[in-house]
């Protein structure tokens, strides 16, 4: 029963840090396709 319990814990845990992990990765993305489009911009209007 104890070990349920911590497997649980562990899986909890794993979710969490995962998402996390992609919300650092999602935002890192959004930044990049910002900054492209920015650059995107900026060369046209030369």
């Amino acid at each position: 029963m104890k070990l349920g319990v911590h497997i649980n814990k562990f899986l909890i845990f794993k979710g969490v840090s995962m998402l996390e992990h992609n919300i650092v990765f999602n935002s890192m993305m959004i930044m990049i396709v910002i900054l492209s489009y920015m650059l995107f911009k900026i060369l046209q209007t030369c």
